[in-house]
């Protein structure tokens, strides 16, 4: 988890393209979804695993989705390059 987190920081800074090739396998490479999915099955009672995995897999899809809109518009007003107003 820490490298993933690690990964994920690196993504959201990335400064050049190197700097964004190298954080890029921490996030991808990891096996996060086997890992939320393993704590399901022991956490939760056999009967509430089914749905607990339904939401968890849900919030995956909404939150790739919630993320690119949101990342597009930071970077869009708040991103590296300067507007230039006149």
């Amino acid at each position: 988890m820490v490298l993933y987190t690690v990964g994920v920081i690196g993504n959201g800074f990335a400064w050049s393209l190197a700097s964004l090739l190298l954080s890029e396998p921490f996030r991808d490479r990891l096996a996060i979804f086997p890992l939320a999915f393993a704590i399901i099955r022991d956490e939760f009672p056999p009967e509430r695993v089914p749905t607990a995995t339904g939401i968890v897999s849900a919030m995956f899809g909404v939150g790739a989705a919630v993320g690119l809109v949101v990342g597009s518009w930071v970077a869009n007003n708040y991103g590296g390059r300067r507007r230039i107003t006149q």
